[in-house]
């Protein structure tokens, strides 16, 4: 929308007609991204917050946040009215006091125990997960850390080794954490969307409500005021189960957070200076002192290495793509089955899973060429690939690329995300060889390469991979991304949180 105040002659005339008399509204509170907030006074002399909005999806979340809230006995705003006439309407009781939980002497117990009963209202049907996620929250925040990562690299935050850093963190710390209760989420739990009325604490502002972690609205709640959690945890009832959970977890959403809102607010030009401080501090703090750990030194004169899921990250990048389809039927995809059939040549298909939930042929063609755009979209260089590849350049190592997929996907993948495909002395492609678990594609490349079993070490991220390897007689690394996290590496020499936490050292600089 454009222009001063788009919205103020079609809300009091909506809320003139729908409350029986004339509204006056208070100026805006909010006015930007086609929606607006401002204060209003009705016929009757009650003070009303009203919403509007150009996005249905963003209105019905919120209200339906907000009903079930309510319907569940948590402390929000009463709804006094909501619906559509050329904008969507959210008219809200406005509550009447102008303290909230970041000035002095705030209830913070009494504002643990209404995050609790929001927190333990039923999700509603069809909610969607915060943030817009798809498939399991896991996965969700692995990705969106990722994004954030790149994003703080690109406007000088980051530096690319810390944002390695960051994603090996966020890797280890959700899979320590392990799965994620349900919970209906506020979303956006800054102190001061928690307002003190008398001895109440109302939250209020709930435009990115949706399912997800309840640890995820603790840290944001206290992660300006550290100092206040335990109180915040008595006051939510919190046992000690839960508890572990957030200190595991605290940092990692914290930085998560502050890095989204680092980057929003310098997307529109506001003042970052303090969530990016915090993100650093968190980094400085937490994460980097957690990732500092002397990397794995391994002796070897020559290096072979998978590509999908390995070098870049094209599990996650499919098994998402396939989820937004599973998303369309209310189904989703479960990542430990796709996991299951990464590094072989049986990529899940599920056309007929997905016509039964359609109850209907579906246009395969075409939505698998949405879904393939969607995919490739989403391709990255996984963390620390490029330091690795540049260090076995630099150091003289012979470098070999033994994969399942075809020349023309590896070359073209290669050419998007600028990877040289000349560093390789060689790539060993489907079709030259039976694929993995068979181990013929590692057998190949040590035979033309003229190196012995025992002079190389082979990196996989599957399960599946790692037996190709080890079947050829070789030494193979474990480096599971977020999806091959579910797989068994036991069979493995060894595993590691990322390429760059080796340190390759070529057997004829190794005194004997």
């Amino acid at each position: 929308m454009s222009g001063p105040h788009w919205y103020v002659e079609a809300t009091r005339r909506c809320l003139t007609a729908r409350f029986g008399g004339p509204v006056h509204l208070d100026p805006p509170e909010v006015d930007w991204d086609r929606r607006a907030v401002c204060r209003a006074t009705l016929p009757d002399g009650r003070r009303a917050v009203v919403k509007v909005d150009t996005d249905g999806v963003r209105h019905h979340r919120e209200r339906t946040g907000l009903l079930a809230a309510a319907d569940a006995g948590a402390p929000v705003p009463l709804v006094l009215w909501h619906g559509h006439d050329g904008f969507h309407f959210l008219v809200l009781e406005e509550v009447p006091t102008t303290r909230s939980l970041v000035d002095e002497d705030a209830p913070w117990r009494v504002a643990g125990a209404a995050v609790r009963a929001l927190h333990d209202t039923p999700v509603p049907p069809g909610t969607a997960m915060f943030c817009d996620g798809v498939g399991e929250w896991e996965q969700h925040v692995d990705h969106r850390v990722a994004v954030e990562c790149a994003a703080a690299v690109e406007r000088g935050l980051l530096d690319q080794a810390e944002s390695d850093a960051v994603r090996r963190y966020a890797l280890r710390t959700l899979a320590a954490a392990g799965p994620a209760p349900r919970a209906l989420v506020h979303g956006d739990l800054q102190a001061r969307h928690l307002l003190v009325h008398g001895d109440r604490v109302v939250l209020v502002d709930f435009g990115d409500v949706g399912w997800g972690d309840p640890v995820m609205d603790l840290v944001v709640l206290t992660h300006f005021h550290p100092w206040r959690r335990d109180e915040v945890l008595d006051g939510y009832g919190a046992d000690g189960a839960l508890r572990e959970r957030v200190e595991l977890l605290a940092p990692l959403y914290s930085l998560w957070r502050n890095l989204f809102v680092s980057r929003w607010y310098f997307e529109n030009e506001f003042e970052q200076r303090r969530n990016s401080e915090t993100a650093r501090r968190v980094l400085e703090t937490e994460v980097l002192p957690a990732e500092r750990t002397p990397p794995v030194r391994l002796e070897c004169d020559a290096v072979l290495v998978d590509f999908d899921g390995l070098l870049i990250d094209t599990e996650y990048a499919g098994w998402r793509s396939w989820n937004e389809l599973y998303g369309r039927y209310g189904r989703r995809l479960d990542t430990a089955t796709w996991a299951a059939r990464c590094g072989g040549d049986d990529p899940l298909s599920p056309w007929d899973e997905l016509e039964g939930f359609a109850g209907a042929p579906l246009d395969r063609e075409a939505m698998e060429q949405a879904r393939r755009v969607v995919r490739d979209g989403m391709l990255t260089v996984l963390p620390g690939v490029r330091r690795f590849l540049d260090h076995c350049a630099t150091s003289g190592f012979t470098l070999c690329l033994v994969s399942n997929s075809p020349m023309k996907w590896v070359r073209r993948q290669m050419d998007a995300l600028g990877l040289d495909a000349d560093a390789f002395d060689l790539i060993v492609t489907s079709g030259e060889h039976p694929p993995k678990p068979a181990p013929d594609g590692y057998l190949i490349a040590l035979d033309e390469l003229g190196v012995a079993a025992s002079r190389a070490i082979a990196f996989e991220d599957s399960a599946r991979g790692v037996s190709a390897a080890k079947a050829a007689g070789l030494r193979c690394v474990a480096v599971p991304n977020r999806i091959t996290v579910h797989n068994d590496f036991s069979h493995a020499d060894l595993v590691v949180g990322g390429l760059d936490e080796v340190a390759l050292v070529s057997t004829s600089e190794v005194p004997r």
